[in-house]
């Protein structure tokens, strides 16, 4: 075939036209599948933040439980010894609550910290995640780009060389 026929040319700018609407597509799904990842990353941190809730709860109820035989215990001691109706049984209420309190809280914030820890292991995790999200897009991006442009300029190459005087390509052998 003739180097100038329309129709090669042709050939070859739908060549590239092709390949730069499969390299588009190629994107399209790449940031479909990093949204989703994006969602899930996000759906663990939001299951990673309730996860403490459970616990905090099941201490706070420790902690009534707890309170309430401390209680009983000090007011059947006191009663035991004949005061009873003093002010000794408000005092020990009082301390028992202070001290039940002061536990629970600590092993709520045990809790929290935990709960912490593991939202910036995600937070980190969805950061590393997103940066190599981010190269790997912009890799295929370029590799598309080079693709697009070769293909672009083959046609051009190949006028060249016809106006050049140098048809034959000695990488495939062929002549033009």
């Amino acid at each position: 075939d003739n180097i100038n026929d329309p129709g090669l040319l042709s050939q070859y700018s739908s060549l590239a036209s092709d390949a730069a609407g499969r390299d588009a597509g190629i994107l399209s799904q790449f940031d479909t599948e990093t949204g989703r990842l994006g969602t899930d990353w996000a759906n663990l941190e939001r299951q990673a933040s309730t996860l403490g809730k459970g616990q905090k709860d099941r201490i706070d109820r420790e902690a009534g439980d707890t309170l309430t035989q401390a209680n009983r215990l000090a007011g059947a001691s006191l009663r035991s010894r004949g005061l009873g109706n003093s002010s000794l049984v408000g005092n020990q209420v009082s301390q028992n609550a202070r001290s039940v309190g002061f536990a629970a809280t600590d092993r709520k914030n045990a809790v929290d910290d935990a709960v912490t820890n593991k939202l910036l292991q995600l937070g980190q995790g969805r950061i590393g995640t997103q940066a190599a999200r981010g190269t790997q897009r912009t890799s295929l991006q370029l590799a598309g780009q080079d693709r697009a442009t070769n293909l672009g300029l083959l046609p051009l190459q190949l006028q060249e060389r016809l106006l050049a005087g140098q048809p034959f390509n000695a990488a495939t052998g062929v002549n033009y």
